[in-house]
């Protein structure tokens, strides 16, 4: 039997976590090995821990468009757009059963937003329901204190921070090797795959491993591991909240 792909996932947030997750799901038993290392002490502890958790399809735009562009277009990319948010929420809802994350399957769904008056309310209706997003005219003084507003009852939110504590605990369960404290990572690639040279914070002690893949999911620190490489990557760094 040829040996397992060995795969190393950097950063283990919610992107680099999901990612682990997908591989350990569509990989044939025992052919892949994946490990995860991160910087600090536990998962989801950097971005994804003030991540808001809304998983909200009815807020989900194209960023891609600039009013620059065709009707068909906007419509296309609107199009594609709600459909991965709507499926992305499907996975999701999976997830929280098999992790059994009670918690999160048990909040309060749905999604209120207000418009400035019932005339406005109704326009955003019409063009959410050409995007297959369900919705309804709200006006009391409970849900929307007495303004216009739509509620979206298949929106929902969620823990952020409890989902990849979540998914971290199932990984190592499923064999996924996670390292916490790993604050210096250097590449140095080879001709079939990649070495990564590993340090840990706290004993200082080096390691070498080699591995077949990389991904890099390190959030902000991704041009700082990419940089010793001489690569560089298109990245803004914004507050999020």
């Amino acid at each position: 039997m040829a040996d397992p792909l060995k795969i190393a996932v950097i950063g283990a947030g919610l992107i680099g976590l999901s990612c682990a997750d997908a591989l350990m799901q569509a990989a044939p038993a025992n052919t892949v090995a994946v490990s995860v290392f991160e910087k600090n002490t536990g998962p989801v502890r950097g971005t994804s821990f003030c991540n808001s958790g809304m998983i909200h399809p009815s807020q989900s735009q194209s960023w891609g468009l600039d009013g620059q562009v065709c009707d068909a277009l906007t419509h296309a990319a609107n199009v594609s757009v709600y459909d991965l948010a709507t499926r992305s929420r499907r996975i999701l809802l999976e997830n929280f059963e098999r992790l059994n994350l009670t918690k999160m399957l048990n909040r309060p769904k749905g999604c209120v937003q207000i418009y400035a008056d019932i005339s406005a309310a109704q326009s955003a209706q019409q063009a959410f329901g050409q995007y297959g997003i369900d919705s309804s005219i709200l006006m009391d003084d409970v849900n929307t204190l007495g303004h216009a507003g739509i509620l979206f009852p298949d929106d929902m939110s969620g823990n952020a921070r409890l989902y990849g504590e979540g998914l971290a605990a199932s990984l190592k369960s499923r064999g996924v090797h996670i390292m916490y404290g790993i604050t210096d990572i250097r590449f140095r690639p080879q001709d079939m795959g990649v070495v990564i040279e590993l340090r840990d914070s706290a004993t200082a002690a080096q390691t070498l491993a080699h591995f077949d893949h990389v991904i890099l999911a390190a959030g902000p620190q991704s041009r700082e591991v990419l940089k010793p490489l001489g690569l560089s990557i298109q990245m803004d760094l914004v507050k999020g909240h």
